[in-house]
């Protein structure tokens, strides 16, 4: 998903899953799984584009896209390589 200013420029903001870990892109072959991208709208934005992206052969099936507002406790997904805030401050180790 990415969500653009108006008149052009950069995008506000970018996720198309493939940075994430754990929840994100899938590989191989898979049965329906839910995915999900939270992103902050910011007041500048012009558009919003979504959709699916494969890499090399197969196919895509989706279904269900829809938008909705969530509480702000609600993380938002990566936005590209690095986290959208800084993370482990306190330099625990898991």
């Amino acid at each position: 998903m990415r969500i653009d200013p108006g008149g052009g420029g950069r995008h506000l903001r970018f996720d198309n899953m493939m940075k994430r870990s754990g929840d994100g892109a899938l590989k191989g072959d898979a049965d329906w799984t839910e995915r999900s991208i939270v992103l902050d709208v910011p007041y500048t934005a012009a558009s919003i584009h979504f959709g699916c992206l494969l890499h090399e052969k197969g196919a895509v099936w989706a279904r269900n896209f829809h938008f909705e507002t969530v509480d702000d406790d609600v993380p938002i997904s990566q936005d590209g390589p690095f986290p959208p805030r800084p993370t482990n401050l306190g330099f625990d180790i898991n």
